[in-house]
């Protein structure tokens, strides 16, 4: 049996049958001698939940427990919800990335969340209008570590039913900055301008000449160690 979800005019807690015309190589048989079955003509916007009823002369059983939220091309055991991969790409800025089966599902859009080790309640919302599986996050510094999630949007998908809390990624440290000898200095600039369209590489120099006139020191001993978007 499939659950709703697999037609948006079916309530969420109403189950039914899965039509014969869906199932492959069971000669347009919805009782099945064996343990598995191929369905076809699936959504893949559209979360399905599965459970089964055993038949036997003295009559039909209670349905087996439902399956969990799966999508098509989900591997086996994978769930829609489930903690991403982090990597701390500098000081203050980690790439997130997840299986988000964009070929299958382009049009799906996901939300990225994130939860600072030093306040484990507060989980702030980055983003919600992600495409595909990866996901930028910059301007954070986290010396004791972030944790990341990810969910589907669920405007993206039919019958799909968001977890309070999506699973959290290990917490993950930013870099320290390299060390300061004792004849260094270092600034840390934030700056209210956009740059647009301008090259990074050319404001950087443009940044380091600057500092060196501000500083009266020559731009071989000024250095830029990291530059990112807020």
């Amino acid at each position: 049996q499939g659950a709703a979800g697999t037609d948006s005019e079916v309530p969420a807690d109403v189950w039914r049958d899965v039509p014969a015309r869906a199932l492959a190589s069971t000669a347009g048989k919805t009782q099945l001698r064996s343990s598995s079955v191929t369905l076809q003509g699936l959504d893949p916007y559209t979360v399905y939940r599965f459970r089964v009823v055993s038949h036997n002369p003295g009559g039909a059983s209670a349905p087996s427990e439902p399956s969990a939220q799966i999508l098509t091309s989900m591997h086996e055991g994978a769930a829609i919800e489930a903690a991403p991969k982090v990597l701390a790409t500098s000081s203050s800025s980690y790439v997130v990335t997840w299986n988000s089966q964009e070929r299958c599902r382009p049009l799906m859009r996901w939300e990225v969340g994130m939860v600072r080790h030093s306040a484990p309640d507060t989980r702030v919302v980055l983003s919600t209008t992600v495409e595909g599986g990866s996901f930028n996050v910059v301007a954070t510094r986290c010396p004791k570590g972030c944790a990341f999630s990810v969910s589907p949007v669920a405007e993206s998908l039919v019958g799909f039913s968001a977890n309070a809390l999506p699973p959290l990624s290990t917490p993950v440290p930013t870099p320290p900055l390299p060390a300061v000898g004792s004849a260094v200095v270092r600034l840390e600039l934030k700056f209210a301008v956009d740059f647009g369209d301008k090259d990074l590489l050319l404001v950087q120099q443009q940044l380091l000449e600057a500092l060196a006139n501000a500083v009266g020191a020559p731009t071989e001993r000024v250095v830029v160690v990291q530059m990112y978007a807020a």
